[in-house]
């Protein structure tokens, strides 16, 4: 029996039978349980929930809006939440059928309470590692709005306000990762780039700019592993973190 601190589950399953009982089963191992019947419903549900969703947990056949629509706009509200998908198919055929894509996490109707929940485990125990993270910019709300979502991902943030005050810091912190912005007072983000790229090779670095486009370009071309555009969304660089992780890394080699 899982602890009331197991966190929340988003149900979406348009059979109200198996949508009571699967509130039932959940709610007996520990978690939060939200319930809708339908993608448009799933959408409100996760607007109005206040906290995070750890879990989306929905069935492939819905009406109107096919599951994995469903997960692809409540991912964009929750980028961390995790996703498992069920079906009365079986993985072949739904992945055949193109409604499930091959790496997805999936269940197959019927489950029993004891195979869902270990479904669930498995889906939920698989987490990026935490990163150290510097974010580099000069405005306050950007700044501030990066290390809430980064903290709120499990990573360790720290942040400055320009390049001499990033600098103190990576010669204070080890750091995996630098987000800078290009265009900054006292000292210019392509800079930072090299001056980072000379005393400390092994951090990754993020290039983002909203002004200068085009010196994303010149980023890269000085060691900058990724570029944003600003203005960007939290999945959009959340995932450019995961991308650079060393778990991806070591996944695609």
């Amino acid at each position: 029996m899982m602890s009331s601190s197991a966190g929340t589950i988003l149900i979406v399953e348009d059979q109200p039978g198996l949508r009571a009982l699967t509130e039932e089963v959940l709610g007996d191992a520990g978690y939060d349980v939200l319930m809708a019947q339908d993608g448009a419903e799933a959408l409100r549900v996760s607007e109005q929930h206040p906290g995070q969703i750890r879990l989306l947990l929905t069935d492939l056949s819905l009406p109107e809006t096919p599951g994995k629509d469903v997960a692809a706009l409540l991912k964009a509200l929750q980028p961390e939440m995790k996703v498992l998908f069920m079906s009365g198919h079986s993985r072949n055929v739904a992945t055949r059928d193109g409604a499930l894509d091959s790496d997805a996490n999936f269940i197959q109707k019927p489950w029993t309470p004891r195979s869902l929940c270990e479904a669930i485990s498995a889906t939920l125990a698989v987490q990026p590692s935490p990163q150290r993270v510097l974010v580099v910019d000069d405005e306050d709300g950007m700044r501030d709005w990066l290390a809430e979502i980064l903290t709120g991902s499990g990573h360790h943030v720290f942040t400055a306000k320009d390049g001499l005050e990033a600098k103190r810091l990576a010669q204070q912190q080890p750091l995996d990762l630098m987000i800078t912005d290009i265009s900054m007072p006292n000292e210019e983000g392509l800079g930072i780039i090299c001056a980072f790229r000379k005393a400390h090779p092994e951090v990754k670095i993020i290039a983002m700019s909203g002004s200068n486009p085009a010196a994303l370009v010149d980023a890269k071309l000085l060691g900058a592993k990724a570029a944003l555009t600003k203005p960007f969304t939290s999945e959009t660089v959340l995932k450019c973190i995961r991308d650079l992780s060393p778990q991806s890394s070591s996944t695609s080699t």
